[in-house]
């Protein structure tokens, strides 16, 4: 399962190529199986999950939900956990569907970046699967992100086709994914732990696959099964009180609806548990890559986010670390970096590493270093391109670059370069960017 990136480069590196196929092959060493099985325990008469003893009679069912991105993957793998236990069903909610899949799991597909009728109907489904489980069930969340567009549910005077238009226009607007969410959660009945009003049923677990800047599971999907209310209830007041475009874009009548959806008062109670962060990839990463070549890896526990312009300065500063190694040398870092003019519209044509990448090399020129820059999530994971390849050594028209940068046509660079890194299917795996820049000598 190599990237499509060696058939369209005549000349491939033997590193480079080494290094590529690490990339490739962490993606598979990431086993959803034995993460969940670390947390699900089930002996003789009770099932331990994340430490916490139930008694397991045999009028106790078990219901597993997940929904995201990667509900095939988690759901999948939780049914090989509960293959020899009786009295459990799934339910599973993603955009794209496997083909392979055991028969007795319910799964509906769903819309993602964009919420749809699709995904009100999905939601629907959900909310009357929840409302039917017992008082004295145990549910399992599986969370992943895309939940966001995947389930919809809007408040009382707020059509779909209203909240589907507002999205576009934070889209355009190249809203920070954060406060994206508050949108969300502003105009939704579901969100914010909204879909816990349904359930009866007290034994309540999240496990979350965190594609969040800041690993904040509450933000995570918007949240349908985080009773974090009180909390997130300041913040979007706050938030809507000192921004006056975010007040326009709501409009008075709807801010009525929103704090009454906000003030209402949901008692549940869930236990929550991330089961793979950004950097425990990265870690994997690393070793892959030591593991297939000898060279020096620093794996960054730090991790970039917001300010387009702070953090592009940071990533040129890696690059002139990197470029002055005398040895060779892999540097991986974390990001998720929002980009500037408008470069993430669904209207244009290239995802966040496709501009940053290119915005790059327009201003920079190194005599030894490359980057790879790997998309999990986003514009990039939408069209199946997993990111960029770049060599800051080549010679380049700067001024043609700067022209697709302007004009929100990066991706058309990169053809012209041939600097995508495509496959024809998705990892399963949705995390947040990934660069990883490199000496080899």
């Amino acid at each position: 399962m190599l990237f499509k990136y060696f058939k369209i480069q005549k000349k491939v590196n033997l590193r480079e190529k080494k290094l590529l196929e690490s990339i490739d092959r962490s993606f598979t060493r990431v086993d959803m199986f034995n993460l969940l099985k670390k947390e699900i325990k089930i002996k003789n008469k009770e099932i331990i999950i994340s430490k916490k003893k139930i008694k397991f009679l045999n009028n106790k069912q078990i219901y597993v939900v997940a929904f995201g991105k990667m509900a095939d993957t988690m759901i999948n793998s939780s049914y090989r956990i509960f293959a020899k236990t009786r009295n459990v069903s799934f339910f599973s909610i993603s955009n794209k569907l496997e083909k392979k899949f055991p028969k007795n799991i319910i799964r509906y597909k769903s819309l993602h970046p964009l919420p749809g009728k699709l995904s009100l109907i999905v939601t629907r489904k959900l909310i009357e699967f929840l409302k039917k489980i017992e008082r004295n069930s145990i549910i399992i969340f599986l969370i992943s992100g895309g939940g966001s567009s995947m389930l919809a549910n809007p408040i009382n005077g707020v059509s779909l086709n209203k909240k589907i238009r507002l999205t576009k226009k934070l889209f355009t607007l190249n809203t920070e994914p954060k406060y994206l969410n508050y949108y969300r959660i502003a105009l939704s009945k579901i969100k914010n732990g909204g879909l816990l009003q349904y359930i009866k049923a007290n034994n309540i677990f999240n496990f979350f696959i965190s594609d969040e800047n800041e690993d904040k599971i509450e933000i995570l999907s918007s949240g349908p099964t985080v009773n974090k209310r009180q909390k997130i209830k300041k913040k979007i007041f706050n938030f809507f009180n000192q921004n006056q475009n975010a007040q326009k874009l709501i409009g008075k009548k709807n801010f009525v609806e929103i704090e009454k959806n906000l003030n209402l008062n949901i008692n549940k109670k869930t236990h929550n548990n991330i089961l793979l962060k950004n950097h425990d990839f990265i870690r994997i990463l690393k070793r892959e890559i030591k593991n297939k070549q000898k060279v020096d890896v620093i794996a960054s526990k730090n991790f970039l986010f917001g300010s387009y312009d702070k953090n592009f300065n940071k990533i040129e500063k890696i690059l002139n670390f990197v470029d002055r190694k005398k040895k060779n040398f892999v540097y991986i870092i974390g990001c998720q970096i929002e980009t500037p003019m408008n470069a993430k519209s669904i209207n244009k044509v290239g995802g966040r590493l496709q501009h940053i990448t290119a915005d790059l090399v327009s201003r920079n020129s190194f005599k030894n270093v490359k980057m790879v820059a790997i998309a999990t999530d986003g514009q990039d994971y939408d069209s199946n391109i997993y990111g960029t390849i770049i060599d800051f050594s080549k010679k380049y028209n700067k001024d043609e670059i700067n022209k697709y940068i302007k004009k929100k046509l990066t991706k058309n660079f990169h053809l012209k370069n041939k600097s995508l890194i495509i496959k024809k299917q998705n990892s399963n795996l949705n995390l947040k960017d990934i660069i990883i820049i490199y000496n080899f000598n």
